[in-house]
């Protein structure tokens, strides 16, 4: 019976993933187009502090964990696919698309986030921002809005997919 609630949870999880992105691209261009020049140099300072910061732990992280963990010996989900080598990453084009709704909608939230950076750093800079800076807030208002609702769906959705996995998962793998 929990097969017919399949559609609603597919439902839940396209309309979360069809107001994040906007909302996320115009709060960051917003927020950023919005600051003064001394507060976008204290944030770019401090935030490239953070940034340098994160990078190096991860590199630790990267580098030294691995010598902690056990050998793993053997594993009951082994698949052959997991020994072959994967495609290379084009950064630049993981970073730099050709085309931002393309981006976001393969769902490249680091092209997305530069983009809409860039775009804030640009805005900030202009001279009347306001122009643009007022449609842009009445768009973000609406993804904010749109977000609330889907956000208040939540509960609802989380128990139409843990029902509809339980109930096709077989007894022996639960």
């Amino acid at each position: 019976y929990c097969s017919y609630w399949q559609p609603v949870g597919m439902i839940f999880i396209r309309a979360s993933q069809l107001v994040t992105m906007p909302f996320i691209m115009l709060e960051l261009a917003c927020s950023l187009g919005e600051l003064s020049s001394v507060s976008l140099r204290t944030l770019i300072r401090t935030g490239g502090l953070v940034f340098l910061f994160t990078v190096i732990v991860a590199s630790v992280a990267v580098l030294f964990v691995p010598t902690w963990l056990p050998p793993l010996t053997s594993s009951m989900f082994f698949n052959p696919a997991m020994l072959d080598s994967p495609p290379p990453v084009n950064l630049l084009e993981k970073f730099i698309p050709y085309n931002i709704f393309g981006a976001m909608s393969d769902d490249n939230f680091p092209a997305v986030m530069i983009f809409s950076a860039f775009a804030g750093l640009v805005l900030q800079g202009m001279g009347n921002n306001q122009v643009l800076l007022v449609p842009m807030n009445s768009a973000r208002d609406l993804f904010r809005k749109l977000n609330k609702i889907v956000l208040k769906l939540t509960p609802y959705a989380v128990f139409v997919l843990v029902s509809e996995t339980v109930s096709t998962t077989d007894t022996v793998e639960l």
